[in-house]
């Protein structure tokens, strides 16, 4: 992410992970998250993907989790954007007894919403995937938090339906949220 992006989002993060009004999330069993990140450069010459992130979940205990999570990933360079929208779990392994935190895996069985664009035209299709990763939940105020993850999002690509080669997605993202209940 550019600068004008990367400091207004972790001004929001800080704001939201040190809650000053007590009472704003609460210890309920409904949450949601919103952060951002980037993916790795794969090559020389290459910056990466960046990528938006929304979900929201419901804890069935200390340890289980429904989730939807929406992803937004794009690259100025590549021509390329992917929103892969999926309903999953999240499993925290060692949560504190009033709430989940700390370490925690997730899978969400996903459908990529995928766009392609170059000089001759555009591509946008929808194909199945998965969106899988893991990280660590900080608890701050009330039930508010940050989160450090990576993501791992995988899309089946389009075979030969297109003249051109459009292979799916296979990325891996490290990402940063705000996280709070209510």
């Amino acid at each position: 992410m550019t600068a004008r992006v990367t400091a207004p989002l972790a001004l929001v993060l800080a704001l939201f992970a040190l809650n000053p009004v007590p009472g704003f999330a609460s210890q309920g069993k409904w949450g949601m998250a919103l952060g951002g990140g980037k993916t790795p450069p794969i090559v020389d010459g290459f910056g990466g993907r960046g990528l938006a992130t929304i979900s929201a979940f419901r804890s069935l205990s200390t340890h289980l989790s429904v989730q939807t999570r929406a992803t937004y990933l794009w690259s100025a360079g590549t021509g390329s954007a992917f929103m892969p929208v999926g309903l999953g779990v999240r499993v925290f392994a060692d949560p504190h007894r009033f709430r989940q935190s700390g370490l925690f895996l997730e899978a969400a069985p996903s459908v990529f919403i995928s766009r392609w664009f170059d000089s001759r035209g555009s591509l946008t299709a929808a194909r199945p995937g998965l969106q899988v990763g893991g990280g660590f939940q900080i608890p701050t105020f009330d039930n508010a938090g940050i989160e450090l993850g990576a993501l791992y999002l995988k899309s089946r690509d389009f075979g030969s339906r297109y003249p051109r080669s459009h292979s799916g997605l296979s990325e891996i993202a490290f990402h940063a949220a705000m996280v709070t209940g209510f």
